[in-house]
């Protein structure tokens, strides 16, 4: 009973990852010497805390499934799944109106029931000037999924809007292209099964037992070639081996010219002399050229869906970068050790340091050049971190190694920050002599995990490559997704290489020829049949834009789902505040300069950036029983800004508004965020939340449940402003 009542009087905090081993478990997390017993209680405590949040989610067979409580004695799940289901919304009686059919529906009609328009933009002018607080104007979506051309934009003149499902319909506003590809449109492109050969890499180090089988490992005999041993894994009747290791005759140990075969999916080989490594590769690639179809006749392809989810850009290692977090085993996992059994480059890489830049110009205020302001320059026992709290100096530097953030000036911008940190920076490049077998290297994209621990992940874009010793070279203004800086990645992977489409649910397209490359779901070496899929085009859905003294006032977003937009990890990022944390300023809902801003009932899933972006004024936000799913990011983003004066009479200044005087307001204040649910989040950014706050204040997080995200639940990325509350949340 205590418990219960420490849970709900405060955020209940459930962490959903080892217990005592079985195999099923997916890193369960729980701590080491910690009962079954109590383990199982806590976990059906925090399903029923859950269902209390959340009483519209019934029996809430997601979070049981989270909770893996399937593990436990006594407890079965839940025999039907808890699914968003659009609100009967209805406007208020003689409310303006504008009614949306995106199959039915002409721009050039009046926007009557009988008469709708076509797009989402047509039906905001058509209301347009006609709300007010008291009788808001309506527009309706009728049910389908209206694909978007643009962004859709709600200025000032915009205020007083609601825009939302119809009697509850089920509306979907995608940010991609429908493409549909005939059965007889597929061209055969390449069909090969072949094992893909690395040597001095060893797929069984520390798991394979001399001349012995295992569940997952078979001994295939001794051979004096690596051709012998591949010979060996084909006539074996010992399983379908996904990867072969064979020791060569120099070997040292009981080891030497041993050949074993592993039937799992397992590959993350060590670094090991006289060992060769193959994994089986089983290529059925097949193409179209898309050049003909609507909206597909220009611009890049960033995304591909197929029955709402995503296809996966081809990549090596293989793998689903959705599944990511189920892979990752070893001790520590959870705080930056162990290693990924698949789907990431796990062995030695070389790195490109970044090339030196001119230092940055420090910039050091104190409560000297804020005379009137009450500003403690020390603090009893607190800190010996000048500037952390509400005491000592206030460090930034303005350029340097931020050239590449947007706007180049923060806290991990200065040469030498109190704290100790490493100035912000990024490898330049990666030596990568796979690459010397692609016929184009420059479309690739590397995904890293920062080296020295699982802070964040970087994104590059390659641009060069150097053929005589296979390094890759990264676009400059890539990179920068972070704050504090090293010279090497970690684990990684490569992506967007028309090489490595070789799994199934790997595409490839190709922006000159306009060619798709799939490799289907089938079996055999068949086609893919006829296929619809989503090409994923625009990063904002909803744009809602005014400023302080002209806010965007009452806009509201009901009971829509919302899916397709395009990642953004390459959209420009600044450094917020102190804390760690690179972000941009972009989501697929983004809005600066509004007041009563509100987002309600809507499922937003499949989203490749930040869910929901609230930048510099927002005042009075309410983002309420919404369902955020699969997002690339975090799933709500609030950042605001300073100003750009240095000192009290403002002689010191800088072009940006990231100073210390954050008392003009623009900041998003007095947010509510209540009854939300966010699972499945940081599909590309792992340095991501369900809800990230940054130089903002009066925030209220309240009967909330997250799960399945890769670091921080919450994160306030400073104490700008105090005024916070988290209650009554499950995480």
């Amino acid at each position: 009973r205590t418990q219960r009542r420490r849970m709900e009087s405060a955020t209940a905090l459930a962490l959903l990852a080892a217990l005592p081993a079985t195999s099923a478990w997916i890193n369960p997390g729980t701590p080491a010497n910690v009962p079954a017993s109590f383990d199982c209680a806590a976990r059906s405590l925090a399903w029923d805390y859950g269902k209390s949040l959340l009483p519209n989610r019934g029996s809430f067979r997601t979070l049981f499934d989270a909770l893996q409580l399937q593990n436990c004695p006594g407890m079965s799940a839940p025999p039907t799944v808890d699914t968003w289901t659009p609100p009967n919304n209805k406007p208020m009686p003689e409310a303006p109106l504008a009614i949306v059919d995106f199959e039915n529906g002409v721009d050039t009609n009046p926007g009557t029931q009988a008469e709708p328009v076509k797009t989402i933009q047509r039906g905001v002018e058509l209301v347009k000037g006609k709300g007010t607080p008291a009788k808001p104007a309506y527009v309706f979506l009728r049910k389908g999924v209206h694909y978007l051309d643009s962004t859709v934009e709600f200025g000032p003149e915009n205020s007083w809007t609601v825009v939302m499902n119809f009697f509850g319909e089920h509306a979907t506003v995608s940010g991609g292209v429908p493409v549909s590809v005939d059965a007889d449109h597929w061209q055969k492109y390449k069909v090969e099964e072949r094992f893909d050969v690395w040597p001095n890499l060893n797929n069984v180090f520390g798991r394979a037992v001399s001349e012995k089988d295992t569940d997952t490992i078979k001994y295939l005999g001794k051979f004096d070639s690596w051709d012998a041993c591949e010979s060996a894994s084909s006539a074996s009747d010992k399983g379908d081996f996904q990867s072969v290791v064979w020791h060569n005759t120099t070997f040292e140990g009981d080891f030497a010219r041993q050949c074993f075969g592993v039937t799992d999916d397992y590959w993350n080989p060590n670094d090991q002399g006289g060992v060769m490594s193959g994994i089986r590769v089983r290529q059925n690639v097949w193409k179209a050229n898309l050049a003909s179809h609507a909206g597909m006749s220009s611009g890049e392809v960033v995304g591909l869906r197929h029955m709402g989810r995503r296809l996966i850009r081809a990549k090596f290692p293989n793998g689903n970068p959705e599944e990511s977090g189920e892979w990752l085993t070893g001790f520590n996992a959870g705080m930056g050790g162990g290693s990924y059994r698949k789907g990431w480059v796990g062995w030695d890489t070389k790195w490109v340091k970044p090339k030196p830049v001119s230092p940055a110009e420090e910039i050091v205020i104190t409560a000297d050049d804020w005379p009137g302001v009450e500003w403690p320059m020390s603090e009893e026992g607190g800190s010996t971190w000048t500037g952390e709290g509400a005491w000592g100096e206030f460090h930034v530097g303005l350029g340097g190694t931020c050239h590449d953030v947007t706007p180049p000036m923060g806290y991990w911008c200065a040469n030498k920050p109190p704290r100790g940190i490493i100035s912000h920076k990024s490898p330049d490049g990666v030596v990568w002599p796979r690459a010397k077998g692609y016929s184009n290297a420059s479309t690739a994209v590397i995904n890293a995990w920062r080296g020295g621990g699982r802070w964040l992940t970087w994104q590059f874009q390659v641009d060069g490559f150097d053929a005589s010793d296979g390094t890759l070279s990264f676009d400059p203004k890539t990179g920068n997704q972070g704050g504090e800086g090293v010279e090497n990645g970690g684990q990684w992977w490569i992506e967007n290489v028309l090489e490595e489409v070789d799994s199934e649910g790997e595409w490839f397209f190709d922006e000159t020829k306009r060619d798709l490359y799939f490799q289907p779901n089938t079996t055999g070496n068949q086609g893919p049949g006829a296929m619809d899929f989503v090409a994923v085009k625009l990063t904002e859905l909803f744009s809602i834009k005014g400023n302080k003294s002209n806010p965007v006032q009452g806009v509201k977003l009901s009971g829509l789902e919302m899916a397709d937009t395009a990642p953004t990890y390459f959209a420009p990022h600044g450094l917020p505040s102190g804390g760690d944390w690179g972000l941009p300023r972009t989501g697929a809902i983004r809005v600066e300069g509004a007041n009563l801003f509100s987002l309600e009932e809507c499922f937003i899933h499949d989203i490749d950036g930040v869910g929901l972006s609230l930048n510099g004024f927002c005042n009075s936000s309410l983002i309420q029983d919404n369902e955020f799913l699969r997002t690339g990011a975090s799933a709500i983003a609030a950042w605001g800004y300073t100003s750009e004066c240095l000192n009290q009479n403002c002689t010191k200044r800088t072009p940006y508004k990231v100073g210390p005087d954050g008392r003009g307001g623009e900041q998003p204040r007095n947010t509510l965020v209540k009854s939300n649910l966010v699972r499945e989040i940081g599909i590309w950014q792992k340095q991501s939340s369900f809800y990230f706050q940054a130089v903002s204040t009066k925030t209220l997080l309240h009967g909330n449940v997250h799960f399945n995200g890769p670091r921080a639940g919450i994160n306030f990325n400073d104490g700008f402003g105090g005024g916070g509350v988290i209650e009554h949340n499950l995480l």
